[in-house]
């Protein structure tokens, strides 16, 4: 368990990344708008250091990005669901992440009876 919870601590970085990343690209226009939108009211408006408050917009931006990419909390399930579609492993490490935190809810002579009627069934 411990080995699989390494693993996927690593993959959570490089996830962390990537995504922090597509959401840069996804949410940069709403700061060039909002820049946009300062830059056209210091054409109509006397505003002192518009290019201090044309930058502001760029500044939040950057900061809510770095800040969502960084700190939102990433669940193990949430990483071993993203891990298996990305990879094609067809939900093996989320259903092997999901049946170690419930080995104890299952009886064992379920589980036990599952195995062995499996191996009977083979040829």
């Amino acid at each position: 368990m411990d080995e699989l919870k390494s693993y996927l601590v690593r993959f959570c970085r490089r996830m962390r990344l990537r995504n922090g990343w597509e959401l840069a690209q996804r949410s940069l226009w709403i700061a060039a708008l909002l820049a946009l939108l300062i830059q056209l009211a210091g054409r109509f408006l006397p505003i002192e250091r518009l290019w201090l408050w044309t930058l502001a917009p760029f500044l939040a931006w950057f900061l809510v990005v770095v800040g969502i990419a960084i700190f939102q909390p990433w669940p193990l399930l949430r990483i071993a669901r993203h891990v298996d579609v990305e990879l094609n492993l067809f939900e093996r490490l989320s259903t092997c992440l999901v049946l170690q935190e419930t080995r104890q809810a299952f009886p064992p002579e379920l589980v036990l009876g599952a195995t062995a009627g499996r191996a009977a069934r083979r040829p």
